[in-house]
């Protein structure tokens, strides 16, 4: 999760290539839980993402 998203077009990261899906499906998961996602700039560059979930009543 601390390399960059592939967009369309780019060359993969790290040598796998991807489709984008990944932060969509945490985004609808998240949802479903009313879990927060987030993202903020990376320290050494990109970006990181962050999920905070709810506590258990």
């Amino acid at each position: 999760m601390n390399s960059p998203m592939p967009m369309p077009g780019a060359p993969p990261v790290g040598g796998a290539p991807g489709i984008g899906m990944g932060l969509f499906i945490v985004a609808t998961l998240a949802a479903r839980m009313r879990a927060m996602d987030r993202h903020e700039p990376g320290e050494q560059g990109g970006a990181r993402f962050i999920l905070t979930l709810p506590a258990r009543a």
